[in-house]
């Protein structure tokens, strides 16, 4: 993994743009130890986001991935179902040599331009900034946090 860019976002958070592989842009927002979601796995179901949860059911899919609004549990949500990022979370946990519990996306999804793939649309740091953003942002936002 090589940082790219590493900044505190708009609300506070510690944010981090990496080339992961020599192939695709993946973002992390960290998680503060006082949050709801410190320590709480991308995937891990918890009944304490059903209220959020039922709203985001009104809303468009937006840019979570398509498996993930599929395969969501209506009565049981994961953190991966409650944000709208690109592709979804797709990462939590520890970074290499990071302090801290981070959430994360990438940019290797169907439609992306990636060191293996020439079609595609190519994502950049500016894009994967903006989405860091709108994740912390989103995560600042949910209730309990």
């Amino acid at each position: 993994m090589e940082i790219i860019e590493r900044w505190k976002t708009e609300t506070g958070l510690d944010a981090i743009c990496a080339l992961v592989c020599g192939a695709h842009l993946c973002g992390y927002v960290k998680i503060p130890e006082t949050h709801i979601l410190h320590n709480v796995d991308y995937c891990e179901k918890s009944p304490a986001f059903f209220i959020e949860y039922q709203k985001i059911l009104e809303s468009p899919t937006g840019k979570r991935g398509v498996l993930e609004c599929l395969t969501a549990d209506k009565k049981i949500p994961r953190p991966c179902d409650l944000f709208d990022v690109h592709g979804s979370l797709t990462f939590s946990g520890k970074l290499p040599g990071i302090d801290g519990f981070w959430y994360g996306f990438d940019c290797a999804h169907y439609g992306d331009s990636t060191a293996w793939t020439s079609c595609g649309e190519k994502r950049t740091p500016g894009y994967v900034h903006e989405e860091c953003e709108s994740l912390a942002q989103q995560i600042i936002s949910l209730k309990g946090g």
